[in-house]
């Protein structure tokens, strides 16, 4: 008996966090992310430490890197989410139109969508999670234009904000839905196509980038390896620690200044 009891309550557990809306914008790494990460931070923070100061005490003082590139990684993975969110929601939307046309009614629609997004993506995608929290809230009597309204201020991404409106509109005007969902599906599936098109031709100069990242660091080996003590007065000694926090400020702006123009926004 306490078993099954512990079972259902479990059920109803997971019911309730799929019920939740998530906030796209805020990423909550998980332990192993920020453990994974962490390390990754401190293994580029111990590369600045020996090129730029050839002393590992100046570790404890570039410490804060590894917070920032914490907060990058996490940006990165949230804006990464919010691309496979758009991508998903726009098959959503094309599975919509063509169960409207069909001679669905909005609401049977989105359970028909349901199916079509579990073999397409399988129930734990993003996608699955948001049609069931519709799903559950049109059982609760919440008003269907609200959730999509609701969908697109959390998801962050313009496409589905775009299409929350568009329904609201549609819906009060009493407008053909069926028309403007698919006008809708259309629309967004060519935006996404001319992301897709951007992202592919920025992905050589990201590649560039990438390559350049590293090097400064090739150019300072090779120099100390074939000229052995060619930079031995820029380390140990006042003059030689601020220029090299200097040139490092400067790496470190280059590189924040290269990802932001390389940046492609949703």
């Amino acid at each position: 008996m306490l078993t099954n009891l512990k079972q259902r309550a479990l059920i109803s557990d997971r019911k309730e966090k799929k019920q939740e809306g998530i906030v796209y914008s805020n990423y909550e790494m998980s332990l192993r992310e920020y453990i994974l990460y962490g390390l990754q931070g401190l293994g580029i923070e111990m590369l600045f430490a020996y090129f730029f100061y050839h002393s590992y005490v100046a570790i404890i003082f570039l410490a804060p890197y590894i917070l920032y590139f914490l907060k990058e990684k996490k940006k990165e993975l949230c804006n990464a989410r919010k691309r496979e969110l758009c991508m998903q929601f726009r098959e959503m939307i094309l599975s919509l139109s063509a169960c409207l046309y069909a001679g669905y009614s909005i609401e049977n629609a989105f359970r028909e969508v349901y199916k079509d997004m579990m073999l397409l993506y399988g129930t734990d995608a993003l996608i699955c999670n948001e049609i069931q929290y519709i799903l559950s809230s049109l059982d609760n009597n919440v008003v269907l234009e609200k959730l999509l309204l609701e969908l697109g201020e959390r998801s962050g991404v313009s496409d589905i904000q775009d299409f929350g409106e568009i329904f609201a509109i549609g819906k009060r005007s009493s407008g053909d839905l069926k028309e403007m969902i698919h006008s809708s599906a259309s629309v967004i599936g060519e935006k996404i196509e001319i992301k897709r098109d951007i992202s592919t031709i920025m992905s050589a100069k990201v590649f560039e980038q990438k390559i350049m990242r590293v090097v400064p660091f090739g150019i300072i080996l090779y120099i100390s390896i074939t000229s052995k003590g060619f930079f031995a007065p820029l380390y140990h000694n006042v003059a030689g620690i601020m220029i090299m926090t200097g040139c490092l400020f400067v790496y470190l702006l280059s590189h924040f200044l290269s990802v932001r123009i390389t940046e492609i926004q949703l």
